[in-house]
C-alpha cells in the first residue's frame, strides 16, 4: 500500500511540474512545426491552423498569396540554397500583416511586381485611431529575406525590432518606412539596392497624429547603392518626454547619384518639435562616396510650412560626425557646406532659419579620400564586392579600430617581390607569338627564401598577370617547369619558373610583365619587371631590330669570314644559320651556330675551299624560338 501510494505522488509531482511548464512556457514546449506544402498546401492556411509559437517551413518553389500573421510564430523559407518565393499581387492590401507580438519571418524571397497602391511588402499597422495612434505590436524579426520590388519593402509600427542580413532590391518609393518606434530598434547587416526613383533606404516618419518616437534606433553595418538617400527622418512631433538614440554607425553607401547619406527634413518641423527628440545624434565610421552631401539638413519647403525662424535648428554641435570616410561628394549650389563638401544644409532666404550655421555639426577625425573598393560597380547583391583592397585609407582607421564602413574583412595584401625576367638579358625581349618558353626568375631575400615559400601551383604570369601561362613538365605528375638556380649570382638560391609565351597575353606597346601568385601559407605575391614586346611583323623584326655584318667582305689573305648579329636584339639571338648559295642559285655550304655569330672558312659542302668569284648569303636568327629571315647579301672571295 505505501508503495502505491509513492507512485501516486510520484505520478502526481511529474504531473504538476509539466503544468507549470506548460504555463511558464505558454505552450512553446509543444511547438510544432508545419511543412508547406507537404503538410499545408497553403502558407495562410499553415497559418491558420498554427498554434502560439510554431514555426512554418516553407520548401523552395513559387507561392502567390497575401498573408496575415496573427499569433507569434516563425515563417521560414526551406534551409535549401533555393529560397521561397512569395509573390504578392498588386492590391491595397500589405503582402504580409503582422498583428501579432514576437514574429519571425526568416530566409524567404518576398516580392511585388506592382506598385499603384500605398502598401508594403511587410506591414505592422498602427493602433487606436487618429489623432491618438499608439505602438501595439513589440518584437519583429526580419532577417535573411531577399525583399524585392513593391511600393515600400517594409512599413511598420513597431516596438523592439530587428532587420539584419537581408537585400532590399529597387523599391518602388522607400526600402524600411518606420512610423513609430519604441524600445530598442536594429537595422544592421543589410543591403540597400534602390532604382531610379527610389527615395529612401530607410525612412524615419511618424506622420500627424503620433505615435511618438522613442527609444534606441541603430543603423549599423549596411550598404547602400543604385539610388534614393541611404536615411531619412523627416519630424512630425515630439512628447517632450522621451527621445531617440540615433546611432548610425559603420555604414558603406555608394553611387547613389546626388541623392545624400543622411537626410533631416526639418522644413515642417516647428521648434521644439523636432531636433531636441533627437539625443544624442552619432554618425560615425561610415563611407559616404559617389553620393551628395554624406549629412545634411534640408530646410526647402514646398508650401504651407512654418516660418522659416519657428523651424528646428540643432543645437551647437548636436549633430556628431566622428571618423568618416568621404569621397567625390555632390553639392548643390543652395547648399551650405563646409570645406570638404560633406556636410552642410540647405541655405536659402524666407527658408532657412536664421541662427542655422555650420556650428550645428561636431566634425572631427574623418577623411577625405578614395576607399578603394575591390569592385566599384557594386553589380551584385553580395558584400564581397564592397571589400577594400591595399592601401585603403578606410581599413583599420575606424574610431574603435576596425574598418570604417560595412566590410570588416582581413585586407590580406601581396608580397611585393622582386622578379627577373629572362636573367641575364638587359632588355627582356619577348615575342608573343614564339612557341617558346619565357623564364622569370623569383629572386630570394635574406628575408624571403623563395624556393622554399612559393606555391609554383599558383603562378600566373603576363601583360596582367592574370594569365594561366606556366609551362609544366611532361610527365606524370604534369608538374610547373620550375627549378631552383641563383639568378642573379648574389649566393642566393632563387626560384626559376618558365611560361608559355603565347599564353602570356603580351601585346605590342606592353612595357611590363608581371607575376602573381601565394606562398604555401596562401598569402598573395606579386612582382614586377619591364619587358621589349618583339615586333610580329617579320621584316619589321629585322629591319628594326636586328642587323647582321659580315668582316672581313672581300676575304683576301685569310680564309675565315665572320657574321655577326648587331641591334638592339644581339643578345636575344639564340641561333644563327647561314646559307652560301653561288651565281646560279646551287647551295655550296650551309651551317647553324648557338649564339650570335658563326665562321665560315670559304669552304664548301664537301669540306674544300670554294673557288674564288662573287657568292650569295642567307642569314636567318632565332629569337625566343622563332626564326626570322635576317636578309640577303653578297661576299666575295678574292684570295
Amino acid at each position: 500500500m505505501k508503495r502505491n501510494t509513492r507512485k501516486f505522488r510520484l505520478l502526481l509531482t511529474t504531473l504538476v511540474v509539466v503544468l507549470l511548464l506548460a504555463v511558464f512556457l505558454g505552450g512553446s514546449a509543444w511547438a510544432a512545426t508545419i511543412n508547406v506544402p507537404a503538410e499545408c498546401a497553403t502558407i495562410q492556411g499553415a497559418i491558420n491552423a498554427a498554434s502560439v509559437g510554431d514555426t512554418i517551413n516553407v520548401a523552395a518553389g513559387a507561392y502567390l498569396e497575401v498573408l496575415t500573421i496573427d499569433k507569434t510564430l516563425t515563417l521560414q523559407g526551406d534551409s535549401s540554397d533555393d529560397r521561397a518565393k512569395i509573390e504578392f499581387p498588386d492590391t491595397n492590401q500589405d503582402g504580409i500583416t503582422v498583428t501579432a507580438d514576437n514574429v519571425t519571418l526568416d530566409n524567404l524571397w518576398l516580392c511585388r511586381a506592382g506598385h499603384s497602391h500605398y502598401r508594403a511588402i511587410i506591414g505592422v499597422p498602427k493602433g487606436g485611431s487618429y489623432p491618438n495612434y499608439t505602438i501595439d505590436i513589440q518584437g519583429l524579426t526580419v532577417e535573411n529575406c531577399l525583399v524585392e520590388g513593391g511600393r515600400y519593402s517594409m512599413y511598420v509600427s513597431v516596438k523592439d525590432m530587428t532587420v539584419r542580413d537581408c537585400t532590399f532590391k529597387e523599391p518602388y518609393r522607400d526600402a524600411i518606412v518606420t512610423a513609430g518606434i519604441a524600445g530598442t530598434t536594429t537595422i544592421t547587416h543589410n543591403h540597400f539596392i534602390g532604382a531610379g526613383g527610389t527615395k529612401q533606404a530607410i525612412y524615419m516618419t511618424t506622420g500627424p497624429g503620433k505615435p511618438y518616437d522613442s527609444g534606441t534606433f541603430g543603423i549599423t553595418h549596411n550598404t547602400h547603392t543604385g539610388g534614393g538617400h541611404f536615411f531619412l527622418v523627416d519630424f512630425w512631433g515630439w512628447d517632450g518626454v522621451n527621445s531617440v538614440d540615433l546611432q548610425i554607425l559603420h555604414n558603406s553607401i555608394d553611387q547613389i547619384g546626388d541623392r545624400k547619406g543622411v537626410v533631416f527634413y526639418a522644413a515642417y518641423a516647428e521648434d521644439p518639435q523636432g531636433f531636441p527628440k533627437l539625443n544624442p545624434i552619432a554618425i560615425r565610421d561610415n563611407n559616404f562616396t559617389n553620393c551628395g552631401p554624406a549629412v545634411y539638413i534640408d530646410y526647402q519647403d514646398w508650401g504651407g510650412a512654418p516660418s522659416a525662424d519657428d523651424r528646428t535648428v540643432p543645437v551647437d554641435g548636436q549633430i556628431v560626425i566622428h571618423n568618416n570616410l568621404i569621397h567625390n561628394i555632390i553639392a548643390d549650389a543652395n547648399d551650405m557646406m563646409d570645406v570638404t563638401g560633406s556636410y552642410g544644409y540647405y541655405d536659402a532666404t524666407g527658408m532657412t532659419p536664421s541662427n542655422a550655421s555650420l556650428a550645428m555639426f561636431d566634425s572631427s577625425g574623418n577623411i577625405v579620400a578614395d576607399p578603394l573598393y575591390e569592385e566599384p560597380n557594386h553589380p551584385g547583391i553580395c558584400f564581397d564586392y564592397w571589400a577594400l583592397t591595399c592601401g585603403s585609407p578606410a581599413y583599420a582607421t575606424a574610431s574603435d579600430g576596425t574598418n570604417i564602413g560595412a566590410w570588416q574583412g582581413e585586407l590580406i595584401c601581396a608580397i611585393e617581390l622582386a622578379i627577373d625576367i629572362k636573367p641575364g638579358s638587359d632588355t627582356n625581349s619577348i615575342n608573343p607569338r614564339s612557341r617558346g618558353t619565357i623564364p622569370v626568375a623569383i629572386l630570394s631575400t635574406d628575408d624571403f627564401d623563395s624556393p622554399d615559400l612559393v606555391n609554383c601551383e599558383t603562378l600566373t604570369f603576363g601583360s596582367n598577370g592574370d594569365e594561366d601561362s606556366i609551362a609544366r613538365r611532361r610527365g606524370k605528375h604534369d608538374l610547373p617547369h620550375c627549378s631552383v638556380e641563383d639568378a642573379n649570382n648574389d649566393g642566393l638560391p632563387d626560384l626559376v619558373c618558365h611560361f608559355k609565351a603565347q599564353e602570356t597575353g603580351f601585346e605590342s606597346g606592353d612595357t611590363e610583365g608581371i607575376l602573381k601568385g601565394q606562398t604555401l601559407d596562401g598569402i598573395p605575391i606579386e612582382g614586377r619587371d619591364s619587358v621589349r614586346i618583339v615586333p610580329t611583323n617579320k621584316s619589321s623584326a629585322v629591319t628594326e631590330q636586328v642587323q647582321v655584318v659580315v668582316s672581313p667582305n672581300p676575304v683576301r689573305n685569310v680564309d675565315t669570314a665572320t657574321f655577326q648579329v648587331r641591334g638592339a636584339l644581339a643578345d636575344q639571338v639564340e641561333e644563327i644559320q647561314v646559307r652560301i648559295y653561288d651565281l646560279s642559285g646551287r647551295l655550296v655550304w650551309e651551317e647553324t651556330a648557338l649564339g650570335s655569330e658563326l665562321d665560315w672558312h670559304t669552304d664548301c659542302l664537301s669540306g674544300e675551299y670554294l673557288a674564288n668569284g662573287i657568292y650569295v648569303y642567307l642569314v636567318q636568327v632565332r629569337i625566343d624560338g622563332a626564326w626570322m629571315k635576317q636578309g640577303i647579301g653578297k661576299i666575295a672571295v678574292l684570295r
